[in-house]
């Protein structure tokens, strides 16, 4: 029995399309280098984004940047899980801030630094920024849309301020951040049936059509028996 020719295509570029999103891609959306309200080691923080597809180990993951700031995370099971952002900062003990992993050796400069995320196979995550405090102490930088990383790589002229007010517990609300929250940063937008992929279909089905016509079956069910059946 012949398989259908349409079939057999739909089936393998829905395989390509798997196999380009199979490595999850973990995008760095909210930085804090330079609070305001406490200091750098109670409140500096970072964002990151899973975009799936799926579950990202905490266990030997590598945070650093491009010089000798470095941290690896050796223990423990926790996952970044699969649509969800996730906050690393650089302590637990910051009172009306939840941070997803705390305690941890790294240092965000408020210059020029870069925020590297990287795993055995390699780097997961890249943010290279200018200024650890482009819109003033206090103040977080955000990705402003999900869509603008390449991978797990974001261009530093994409974020813009946070403007979300991140109170701590018994202090004034002087800075602006959303940790573990998506603030200012635009989800990515529903996906649409991939135009090469609807290409691809228009064009085989045309070829069917030819193919009809060649062989004299411009109506009545002769190519579909042909098709299930053989000729």
């Amino acid at each position: 029995m012949k398989v259908p020719f349409l079939a057999v295509l739909l089936v393998a570029c829905i395989a390509i399309a798997s196999t380009r999103s199979s490595k999850a891609a973990l995008i760095i959306t909210e930085v804090m280098p330079n609070p305001a309200d406490v200091s750098d080691v109670n409140g500096e923080y970072f964002e990151v984004y899973n975009t799936g597809p799926s579950a990202i180990p905490l266990n030997g993951l590598t945070i650093s940047d491009d010089g000798s700031n470095s941290f690896s995370i050796t223990t423990g099971s926790a996952t970044i899980p699969v649509g969800e952002y996730f906050v690393f900062g650089r302590t637990a003990t910051v009172p009306g801030v939840d941070f997803d992993y705390s305690d941890f050796f790294f240092t965000l400069t408020n210059g020029a630094d870069e925020v590297v995320i990287s795993d055995a196979g390699g780097e997961l995550s890249r943010l290279e920024y200018l200024d650890g405090d482009p819109f003033g102490a206090g103040t977080a930088f955000a990705l402003n849309s999900l869509a603008n990383a390449i991978g797990g790589t974001t261009s530093f002229s994409d974020y813009i301020a946070e403007t979300s007010v991140l109170q701590y517990d018994g202090d004034p609300a002087t800075d602006f951040g959303s940790p573990g929250f998506a603030g200012v940063t635009l989800p990515l937008a529903t996906p649409e049936p991939s135009t090469i992929l609807m290409a691809l279909m228009i064009a085989s089905s045309a070829g069917v059509v030819r193919l009809r016509r060649s062989l004299g079956w411009t109506k009545g069910p002769g190519l579909r028996a042909w098709m299930n059946e053989g000729p």
